[in-house]
């Protein structure tokens, strides 16, 4: 059993999550701390969450309108943020009042899609720990991808509505971006992707 989530707030910092301190500007997580979260926990030792300088992956729903939000926080705990459509961002809720949480243990496949998605939305580099044989074939695999902006346009009676959102895309690389580029360093490896 995982020990409980603790949240603390502050001007700089929002949560201290099992002991480690996860930083970041409290003001990012004024709409984000009012969603349901879900602390996903990774068991597996041979198979690390990765993160990347694009550190937010994008997961698809079935309603189009919403994009849950992947977080990775440590090798062994990521968050996943599930917006609600309901929320009124006009009204900016410091207090959390609707913030909820859950921990669960996630499966190899959960992890391998998380992990895919993690590596698809990073932007040029993609980092993570031990070296294991599947990694840079896995990399290479889900590398090719982007994240885009998409807009839907909805006939109505009195008009035309539009909806902006966000896609996971292919996308192909120059030549000079292919190559893969790495960094050892403590007990970490950058790969460009």
């Amino acid at each position: 059993m995982h020990p409980p989530l603790q949240i603390r707030e502050s001007s700089q910092y929002l949560l201290i999550f099992h002991n480690e301190i996860v930083r970041g500007p409290a003001i990012c997580f004024i709409v984000f701390g009012n969603f349901k979260w879900e602390v996903l926990c990774n068991n597996f030792d041979d198979s690390p969450f990765f993160t990347s300088d694009y550190p937010a992956a994008i997961e698809k729903m079935e309603d189009a309108r919403i994009l849950n939000r992947i977080v990775p926080l440590t090798p062994k705990y990521a968050l996943r943020i599930r917006p609600d459509l309901a929320y009124d961002r006009g009204q900016a809720d410091f207090s959390f009042s609707k913030f909820s949480c859950r921990s669960r243990k996630i499966s190899r496949r959960e992890l391998a899609t998380l992990n895919g998605l993690i590596v698809r939305c990073a932007e040029d580099s993609v980092f993570y720990c031990d070296d294991q044989p599947w990694v840079r074939p896995f990399i290479s695999k889900n590398r090719s991808y982007r994240i885009e902006p998409q807009t839907h346009k909805q006939r109505t009676p009195t008009g035309t509505l539009l909806v902006f959102t966000h896609r996971i895309a292919a996308c192909t690389f120059p030549p000079e971006q292919s190559a893969h580029r790495q960094r050892v360093g403590a007990r970490s490896t950058t790969v460009r992707r």
